[in-house]
């Protein structure tokens, strides 16, 4: 079976896969495609920009302090479906490594059992309540 394929825009064609490798060795060899995405040259920090589902989260949060909020409750105050809530939570992680802040030391994670079974509650820092006021007054 014959192989056909182009090196360099030229047309070949080989009777074998052993005869295809020694032409493109003997040609100068395939260029590899990178892998991925290309690195940005001359990359540009990144503003941190709080979204509002975030800031929805912490204001709840902070509504509570310092009693902790579990997932079911803090679902219902944000009017969203609890399987949303993780999406909210990396993303308020992201935002605080954007800003440069460690976001454990805004929101605490607390497991707790809730008729045998475990559910999430989380509770806002004094971190957590400094970070939210400042961006409430730069960002009304």
């Amino acid at each position: 079976m014959a192989i056909k394929f182009a090196v360099n825009g030229q047309a070949v064609e080989c009777e074998s896969a052993d005869d295809a490798a020694a032409i493109l060795t003997a040609m100068g060899g395939v260029k590899k495609r990178p892998i991925g995405r290309p690195a940005k040259r001359g990359r540009v920090a990144e503003r941190a920009v709080m979204l509002p589902n975030v800031r929805a989260l912490l204001l709840t949060l902070k509504e509570f302090h310092p009693n902790e909020v579990s997932m079911p409750n803090l679902a219902m105050r944000l009017n969203k479906s609890p399987k949303s809530l993780p999406p909210i939570i990396t993303a308020l992680g992201n935002w605080a490594r954007k800003a440069r802040l460690d976001p454990r030391n805004l929101v605490v994670r607390k497991t707790r059992l809730d008729k045998g079974k475990p559910v999430s509650a989380y509770v806002i820092t004094e971190e957590g309540i400094d970070v939210i006021q400042k961006e409430l007054s730069n960002n009304p």
